[in-house]
């Protein structure tokens, strides 16, 4: 709020110069007062502008649903009607003084004194019939650009720097030397970066070497996997959602776990601050409701340890179509193929993998045991063992913290420099066999001596295994069966089936 007029009495305002606003009322700014200077309502234009003045606005998304955004210094953050009844109440209450109310400059004998308390209980009446829905559709506007990833290059924004990464290399720019570009907020990472030369033996680093058996061919599977998740430019006709698995075989009734995988999700949030972590055992996915965190800024959905219902074609179906989204009391919302986040998927089960189209909108990362047999050897936080620290900490220096977001951008750039590089096959398949069939009959069938023109009779064969124990009475023959067929299949060995005889061929 600002002066009608200087006055050497405080702040000062002539009803005479005033906008009248109907027969009985003019406003000042967003306040109405009567024909007897009293203060009397909120003006609903004066509050349109001020909300603007306050850099309040509306933004289309790219799936047609529109927001209210607050806009200050270039930078974007979603609101809700608390947080701008908060913003404005402050405002008010920060107003210093009261106010004279006069009828004119030449009639200064008599007038009324508005106490800034008045102003704000009339606004804490009266905000309800401002701040909703159907009033802030009258917000204006704002269509500028806002600064995103393209197929070339992606952009990192820490507090004090923007770095922009290509496959040639890294640019510094400060933030006074953006022209005619918005960011969200949730693209900003809340330190202050600068390279770390020897970023290398800095823990993170040091831990992507550990759960990649020091393999340099896996630790560039894994830099490429992280490198395409930080990646914020979505080509639908590649898209994959990155699997985490452990490389140990495991039975589905005792999967072990530990390795890491959900150290490499927290690492993503240190990032991508448009960042939706999921648990994986407790989602319903027959809810409405399932995606509702997802907004336009959203860049990462980390399922984290999903269970063996979980359906892994319709995450197929989302990666090819984009995905709806469904909000309680509102309008749901389709975010298209184009702008869909990456997925990161962990579990400590093998999900369905056979099949084209899942092949291709998979890609498998196995993680080592490093860290998850040292648990198994009575360390009960490997990692404060190995590396002395609790990872993303406060006891982290600024040289680790550097250390990481250096190893980060490197990421991006080997991703942007090679894509998603081939995967080398290690434990999966075996791992999904194993949880399949159970760990048992697994061995069994590995100490067969299997060569073409075999004939196995599933009647003897069952009785064999009833024998020696590896099955109980309750085993059936069918059972027996179609889990020998998927052993075989799985380990690429032809046969045919027919009255209960399996032939090697």
């Amino acid at each position: 709020m600002t002066n009608n007029s200087n006055s050497a009495d405080g702040k000062v305002i002539y009803y005479d110069t005033l906008i009248k606003v109907s027969s009985k009322a003019k406003a000042f700014r967003i306040w109405e007062f009567s024909k007897d200077l009293n203060l009397t309502g909120i003006n609903r234009k004066g509050f349109l502008e001020l909300l603007k003045q306050h850099g309040f606005y509306r933004r289309k998304t790219p799936n047609g649903s529109f927001e209210t955004v607050h806009i200050k210094n270039g930078v974007i953050r979603y609101v809700n009607k608390d947080d701008i009844i908060n913003h404005l109440r402050d405002y008010i209450e920060n107003e210093n003084g009261a106010y004279r109310v006069y009828h004119s400059k030449n009639k200064e004998d008599s007038f009324k004194l508005i106490e800034i308390a008045q102003f704000i209980n009339l606004f804490l009446k009266q905000y309800h019939l401002l701040i909703n829905d159907s009033f802030l559709v009258l917000l204006e506007l704002d269509n500028r650009q806002v600064l995103k990833d393209t197929p070339t290059e992606s952009h990192l924004l820490f507090k004090n720097i923007v770095i922009t990464i290509t496959r040639d290399g890294f640019t510094k720019t400060r933030y006074d030397e953006l022209e005619d570009v918005l960011i969200f907020e949730s693209q900003i990472i809340d330190v202050d970066f600068d390279f770390e030369e020897d970023w290398r033996n800095t823990p993170f680093p040091i831990f992507i070497q550990n759960i990649c058996n020091n393999d340099t061919n896996r630790k560039n599977v894994l830099s490429s996997a992280i490198g395409y998740l930080l990646h914020g430019y979505n080509d639908p006709a590649i898209s994959q959602a990155v699997i985490l698995y452990d490389e140990e075989l495991t039975d589905i009734n005792t999967p072990k776990g530990g390795t890491g995988k959900g150290i490499i999700g927290q690492a993503l949030s240190k990032v991508r601050r448009g960042f939706v972590q999921l648990d994986g055992k407790k989602l319903n996915l027959d809810s409405p409701f399932l995606f509702q965190r997802i907004k336009e800024d959203t860049r990462i959905i980390f399922i984290d340890d999903v269970s063996k219902r979980f359906d892994v074609d319709m995450l197929n179906s989302m990666l090819t179509e984009g995905i709806s989204i469904e909000e309680k009391f509102r309008k749901p919302i389709h975010i298209n193929k184009t702008n869909m986040p990456r997925f990161l998927i962990t579990s400590n089960i093998i999900l369905p993998f056979d099949g084209t189209t899942r092949t291709r909108r998979q890609y498998i990362v196995e993680l080592s045991n490093y860290y998850s047999n040292n648990q198994q050897h009575g360390v009960n936080q490997p990692i404060i063992a190995e590396h002395g620290k609790r990872f993303f900490s406060e006891e982290w220096t600024s040289t680790e913290w550097n250390g990481f977001y250096t190893f980060i951008l490197k990421t991006i750039q080997y991703y942007l420099r090679n894509g998603l590089i081939k995967q080398q096959e290690l434990n999966m398949k075996k791992n999904w066999l194993v949880q399949k069939i159970g760990k048992q009959l697994f061995g069994y069938f590995e100490g067969l001596e299997i060569e073409d023109g075999q004939e196995y009779v599933m009647k003897e064969l069952l009785e064999d295994l009833r024998t020696d124990g590896t099955v109980d009475d309750n085993y059936s023959q069918r059972l027996l069966s179609d889990n020998i067929k998927a052993y075989l299949s799985c380990k690429g060995i032809s046969f045919t089936f027919k009255k209960g005889k399996l032939l090697i061929s």
